[in-house]
């Protein structure tokens, strides 16, 4: 089903990202371990490093019923967008591929894993508990350029 909508929002073209099983999923994450959380948003997804056929991934699991509007869960339609955007933007240098997805609700995520981490975090000039220099500003304003390229 989300597969499905997702190639009529992309105008009939597909986009070849895998279906991944929910065991598949748990076992890469150790059943979801907190050990193996790598970002936690503040509003409404956890990213999960992992490892399926032997290649390190990062698995973006949002959490339900935390987007709602006059008692409509917003969760399932806030992730397709996000599914969406990600799959249209994969081809992109920058941008983190999406690999694939679980069909749950709201979906489960799979994208490559970013070993030089966030963009934010490469800005900050930290990489979890490292610190390195930060960007300079010319790098910074590349990449803005770039960005806005992209979208």
């Amino acid at each position: 089903m989300v597969l499905e909508k997702l190639i009529a929002l992309c105008n009939g073209k597909s986009i070849p990202i895998r279906s991944f099983s929910d065991e598949e999923l748990k076992q890469a994450t150790n059943n979801y371990d907190a050990r193996l959380v790598i970002v936690q948003d503040e509003l409404y997804c956890k990213w999960y490093k992992g490892s399926l056929d032997d290649r390190l991934v990062s698995i973006r699991k949002f959490e339900s019923g935390v987007h709602t509007t006059e008692g409509r869960d917003l969760s399932n339609y806030v992730v397709i967008n996000d599914l969406v955007i990600s799959a249209k933007m994969s081809a992109h240098k920058n941008v983190l591929k999406l690999i694939g997805c679980l069909e749950t609700r709201p979906p489960i995520l799979v994208h490559e894993f970013a070993a030089n981490g966030s963009l934010a975090n490469r800005i900050q000039g930290n990489l979890g508990s490292q610190q390195h220099q930060p960007l300079t500003w010319a790098s910074r304003l590349k990449i803005a350029r770039e960005i806005a390229h992209a979208i």
